[in-house]
């Protein structure tokens, strides 16, 4: 009878909602942009065909992008990255896609380690646009977006990114 009274004062189902309580935080937590709501409140909702299309309206403004690493260079003013864009998810992520509209350069005030910015690495930017610069790419000059970043954010590698070398298979699907 004791544990009857126990369960009806709300001690089991007390302890029940506290734990639906911290589940469900913890599962809301998981599904947060990576880009804080100040900085999102501040950023343009653009398309980004039209971004890099016409960045020329766009100049000033703060956009948010992701996308690939494809290199980083340090220099004397900071580090400049050279990013193939991908579209972001609802957290703010690069997609795994064959889509992109393009490559882009963010250009950081500050030093980044190279070992850390690798190729491959995926991305989100928040950055100013600064405008378009036209680079050498292959034997071709490219327009490259141009942005002054005000906050990067380095996604983890996932398994995907680590190619892990091992196979597994049957032979089943094998021709002759």
């Amino acid at each position: 009878m004791k544990s009857f009274e126990y369960m009806r004062k709300g001690g089991i189902i007390g302890c029940m909602k506290a734990i639906v309580l911290a589940l469900a935080l913890l599962v809301l937590s998981g599904c947060a942009h990576v880009v804080s709501p100040e900085l999102r409140a501040e950023a343009e909702p653009v398309n980004v065909e039209d971004l890099f299309g016409h960045p020329e309206l766009y100049r000033g403004k703060t956009v948010i992008l992701g996308g690939v690493l494809i290199e980083a260079t340090n220099t004397e003013k900071g580090t400049t990255l050279e990013i193939l864009e991908k579209p972001l998810d609802y957290r703010g992520r690069p997609q795994d896609t064959d889509r992109s509209r393009g490559r882009f350069i963010v250009k950081h005030g500050e030093r980044l380690d190279k070992l850390i910015f690798k190729p491959g690495r995926e991305l989100t930017v928040v950055g100013e646009v600064l405008g378009i610069e036209r680079r050498p790419l292959g034997e071709m000059e490219y327009p490259y977006l141009v942005l002054r970043s005000r906050a990067i954010y380095i996604h983890k590698e996932s398994a995907r990114q680590r190619r892990i070398p091992v196979h597994f298979g049957f032979g089943v699907f094998k021709t002759f």
